[in-house]
This record gives structure tokens, sequence and C-alpha cells, in this order.
């Protein structure tokens, strides 16, 4: 199939350009396509098609004026599969399931690993929007660029010599976020708290502020809280070098902050 006149082609009025009908039973593989840039490429637009040139080497490509990619459980009927229509273009990749994940992310667990995997079993058997779990790194990894393109955030203080800090391995994480210039991880709720902590098993803290670092060859003294940042609310640990050259950590508390005063006002809870 060198060209279109030696390659399959649908013409005139038809509600099926191509499928494939085995009377004698239904094959293992529908459609199996190998080509040099793209597999297979679906496109469901109101108007002209064209032949994509990219993403070269990719699978499948899915192109639609709704939904790029649309995966659904075979437990939904046809009747109760939902449509999302954005007034912004077609949504890339759509996911709908119900009693389990309806997008699944997995890194690191192959082969027969992922039948034998106790924590990856009860993962699928939960309902949830989209689930990711890891072998080694975090499960999910949220990062914002800030419209930066040219920063790199992903630096070595960041994520990859955080490991093990004091004794709290902060890479493998279940979700982790990170940002250029906004917040790391943000929750909120209408009527409930914005996040919850808690631990599970041995007496380990529910939640850690790894505290700011001192610069080189810092003199012992009392910590001092940065008085240009900080806004009402902020909770801030800092590390400090005592009479005893140790190094100690303190808790601040912003009562009022730059966006109202001409400095940010902190007091010392530890």
């Amino acid at each position: 199939m060198a060209d279109e006149q030696s390659s399959f082609n649908s013409s005139g009025a038809t509600e099926v350009a191509f499928e494939t009908i085995n009377s004698k039973g239904v094959p293992d593989i529908g459609v199996s396509a190998n080509a040099n840039r793209i597999g297979v490429y679906g496109e469901g637009r109101d108007g002209p098609n064209g032949r994509p040139t990219k993403p070269e080497g990719t699978g499948v490509v899915g192109r639609g004026d709704i939904h790029g990619v649309y995966g659904v459980s075979a437990t939904i009927s046809d009747a109760d599969t939902p449509v999302f229509v954005s007034s912004e273009g077609g949504v890339g990749v759509v996911g709908v399931a119900v009693g389990c994940p309806a997008i699944l992310g997995e890194s690191g667990i192959v082969g027969n690993d992922a039948a034998q995997s106790v924590s990856l079993q009860h993962l699928v058997n939960r309902q949830l929007g989209v689930a990711g779990v890891s072998l080694g790194g975090p499960g999910v990894f949220g990062l914002n660029l800030s419209n930066d393109l040219v920063t790199d955030p992903i630096v070595p203080e960041a994520v990859v010599d955080r490991r093990d800090v004091d004794g709290t391995n902060v890479v493998d994480a279940g979700v982790e976020g990170l940002s250029l210039r906004g917040p790391g991880v943000h929750g909120v709720s209408r009527f409930e708290r914005g996040g919850v902590f808690e631990t599970t098993i041995g007496l380990v803290a529910q939640l850690r502020l790894i505290p700011i670092p001192l610069p080189r060859f810092v003199e012992p003294g009392d910590p001092q809280p940065p008085s240009g940042r900080g806004e009402a609310g902020d909770l801030l640990a800092l590390n400090y070098i005592d009479g005893n050259q140790r190094l100690k950590a303190s808790l601040w508390f912003c009562t009022e902050g730059v966006s109202t005063n001409s400095s940010a006002v902190w007091v010392r809870v530890v």
C-alpha cells in the first residue's frame, strides 16, 4: 500500500468507513497497523481531514473537536457515556469508569510484578478519577512552570538532593508538587479543612516543615524572620545556631503581612 491507488479508501455515503467482520468468530485483534511515524491515527472533526505529520514515533494519535482520545469502561452503557464539551477546544484524553480508576498511570511495575503487587490490586478496585503508582519516585508529580519555559525549577535543592533529609525521605512521596513561583500544592475546601494529614503506623509526625537552611559560616544567634516577606497566616520554620554551636529549629507565625503593612509581623511560637 504505497500510494492512494493501492490503499483502502472509503467513498460515498457510509456510516462506517472501515469495519472488520468475521462470520466464523471474533478475531483476537480487530485492527493491527504498523507504520514509520504513526501507527493508528483517529480524527473526529467537523471539517476536512488532514494527514498528520506529528507526533512521530507514536502508536496511537487521536484528534477531535470534542474528545481527542476517549476511553470508557465496558460496564458503562452507550446511553450512560457522558460527553464533555469545552468552549476552548477538544479535551485531549478522557477516561470514564465506575468502581475503578478512570485513568491509571503506572511506572516501574512490569511483567508478573503487576499481578503480584497487593498495593496495585487495591488501587485498581477503588473508584478514582486519576490514579498514579510508581515503584520508585512519586506516584503523581505535578509541575507548574509559571509561564517560564527557560528556567528549570527542578533544581537539586528542590528534588534530587532532598532524599533522606534528616531522616525524612522526601523523594518517595505519593504526590509531589513543584512550582516555579506559585504554591507547590494548594488544597481548598468550601465546608471542610483544606488539608488533613495523618500517620497510620508508628510514632511519626503528621506534618513536617523543613526549616530554611542557613548560609555558610553563620554566627550563633537568635533567628530572624524576613520582615520583607510574609502574609497573615504564614507558618515558617527557621534554622539557627544556639550558643552551644548546635543547629536548632524555630517556628514563627505571621500575624500581619506585607500586603496590609509596610513589613511582615512575625510571632515566635517556639
